[in-house]
């Protein structure tokens, strides 16, 4: 398993600066670790250097609420359509 170190500490930057997860007191060190468990079991934007916490109101399921897995591309790309994915793991 190859992991992108500097992509992974992109997102867990970004991640950071949500309430919900400054609240919970995690180190860098910490929120990588959170994601990258996430990004071992799920495919998709969830795995990708380029996403960000999903911060719309009409996050289904979530309608708001923070979630580690309900994510925004900060390319402004769809999942469904995207061409500039790019893993934070390398499945083998």
């Amino acid at each position: 398993m190859k992991v992108d170190e500097e992509g992974l500490k992109k997102v867990a930057e970004r991640f950071l600066k949500r309430q919900e997860v400054r609240e919970l007191g995690l180190s860098l060190d910490e929120a990588k670790q959170v994601l990258l468990e996430h990004a071992k079991r799920f495919a998709g934007c969830v795995n990708c250097v380029y996403s960000s916490p999903y911060h719309g109101k009409f996050s289904w399921p979530y309608h708001g609420k923070f979630s580690w897995t309900s994510r925004h591309c900060v390319l402004g790309l769809a999942q469904s359509t995207c061409n500039m994915y790019k893993p934070i793991i390398q499945k083998e």
